[in-house]
C-alpha cells in the first residue's frame, strides 16, 4: 500500500462526509467554541465523562440555550450525548474501550480511537502513556510521549485505517475501523480480511502529525 501524507488523508475524509474536529471547533460561534473546551477539559478534569446536567449548567452559564447548543454540537458530529452522560466529545470516548490514555497532569481517559489516543496527549501537551491492542493478535501495544518524543512499543507499531462503506457520524463508523498494529504484516492483514479491503496503513510520524491536526488546537483559546 502506498503511503498516504496527511493533507490527502484530510482530504479524502472530508470528501467521504468527516469532519476535521478542529477547523469544526473554528467556525462554531465563539461562545460555542468555549463550552466545547469546556466539555473537553471536563473530560480530563472530573472523574468520569461529563453528564447532560452538567452540559446544561455550563451552556447556561455560557448564556447558551442548553437544548440548542447540543444539537448544533451534534449536528457538526463534535459531542453526542446516551442516556444522561456524554457518550462521545473526540478524542475521549465516554465508555471503555480499547485505547486508554494516561495523561500525566490529569485522569486517564478513553480515547475513540488510535488517531484519538494520539490526539489526547498532543492535545493536553502532555507526557503521557496511550495502552492499547492489536485487533487481530490482541498483542499489547504501548505508546509514551516524554519530553516532546515518542516512543513506541513495539518498535514497529502502526496505525491502520480501513475505509467506512458508507457516510455517517466518525463515532459509528470510523472511529472503529482506526487502530494500532504491531507492524505492517498485521496492518495490511487486517485490512485485506476485510471485505472490503480498501484502506491506508500510517507510519509513526504520519500518524502523530494527523493527530496533532485534528485535536491539537483544540483546547487552544
Amino acid at each position: 500500500m502506498e503511503p498516504m501524507n496527511v493533507d490527502d488523508l484530510l482530504a479524502l475524509a472530508q470528501k467521504a462526509g468527516f469532519t476535521n474536529d478542529a477547523e469544526t471547533q473554528a467556525g462554531l460561534p465563539t461562545q460555542l467554541q468555549k463550552l466545547h473546551r469546556a466539555v473537553l477539559r471536563s473530560f480530563l478534569d472530573g472523574n468520569a465523562a461529563p453528564t447532560r446536567r452538567w452540559f446544561r449548567e455550563e451552556a447556561s452559564r455560557l448564556s447558551l440555550d442548553p437544548d440548542d447548543a447540543l444539537a448544533r454540537l451534534a449536528e457538526v458530529d463534535l459531542v453526542h450525548v446516551s442516556a444522561e452522560r456524554l457518550s462521545v466529545a473526540y478524542p475521549f470516548s465516554g465508555a471503555p474501550t480499547r485505547h486508554q490514555v494516561w495523561p500525566a497532569k490529569s485522569r486517564a481517559v478513553w480515547a475513540m480511537c488510535a488517531i484519538d489516543a494520539l490526539g489526547v496527549l498532543e492535545m493536553t501537551g502532555e507526557d503521557g502513556v496511550v495502552i492499547s491492542s492489536d485487533p487481530g493478535s490482541s498483542a499489547p501495544i504501548r505508546v509514551e510521549r516524554h519530553e516532546g518524543e515518542w516512543l513506541w512499543e513495539p518498535e514497529h507499531t502502526v496505525v491502520a485505517i480501513a475505509r467506512p462503506k458508507s457516510r455517517g457520524s466518525s463515532a459509528e463508523l470510523l472511529c472503529p475501523q482506526i487502530d494500532f498494529h504491531t507492524d505492517l504484516e498485521s496492518a495490511e492483514s487486517h485490512l485485506n480480511g476485510d471485505s472490503d479491503p480498501l484502506g491506508y496503513v500510517l507510519d509513526q510520524p504520519t500518524a502523530v502529525e494527523l493527530a496533532d491536526r485534528l485535536f491539537g488546537p483544540l483546547l487552544s483559546d
